[in-house]
């Protein structure tokens, strides 16, 4: 759907053996996680574009000068470097839940390009077609949680956060259209 709009973040996170034991994760300009038997991880950069491709080819003192600025590591040892696009939302928040259908949603509420005010639980959806991405940098820490709350939601009828819910970019991307791109898209859907 259109309106989810998931794009790529580019970055790269590396993994160093330290003598430095870190007890807590830390996070200012990148992120210095606990040691796990030696090991810290360093990370993520974050880029929009391609420039997030011509990371890999950057040394990684950059990484661990930032790090440094956190924690003094002593001798620091590279021991993995991973390098890769993250899936993303346009404004960082994780989506979740039940898929809007667009077309029909918009073939039964057209005033909605105006701002006008629907109870979003009247929103066609596709039936049992769920939806749980764009976690970006921060999914090994939030999928698990995301995940649960879609699970909950699912067999429980539990409420997922407003701020997380796929309604949020669908209201969004819909208030964004204008009549003559709403005639097209139905036209060509």
């Amino acid at each position: 759907q259109e309106y989810m709009q998931i794009r790529p973040v580019w970055g790269r996170r590396i993994e160093v053996q330290t003598t430095t034991t870190i007890l807590y994760n830390y996070h200012k300009s990148c992120s210095v996680s606990r040691s796990i038997e030696g090991i810290v991880s360093i990370g993520a950069t974050h880029h929009r574009d391609k420039k997030g491709v011509e990371d890999i080819k950057l040394n990684h003192q950059d990484l661990l000068d930032k790090a440094n600025e956190i924690m003094p590591l002593k001798d620091p040892k590279i021991v993995a470097n991973h390098v890769g696009a993250r899936a993303s939302s346009y404004d960082y928040f994780p989506v979740v839940g039940s898929v809007i259908d667009m077309k029909k949603t918009l073939e039964k509420f057209p005033y909605l390009i105006h701002g006008t005010h629907v109870p979003q639980n009247r929103f066609e959806r596709y039936p049992n077609l769920w939806v749980l991405n764009g976690v970006g940098g921060r999914g090994f820490v939030l999928a698990p949680y995301i995940a649960k709350q879609l699970v909950d939601h699912i067999i429980d009828q539990k409420p997922i956060e407003p701020d997380l819910r796929s309604e949020r970019l669908f209201l969004r991307y819909v208030k964004k259209l204008k009549k003559d791109t709403l005639n097209e898209y139905m036209a060509n859907r």
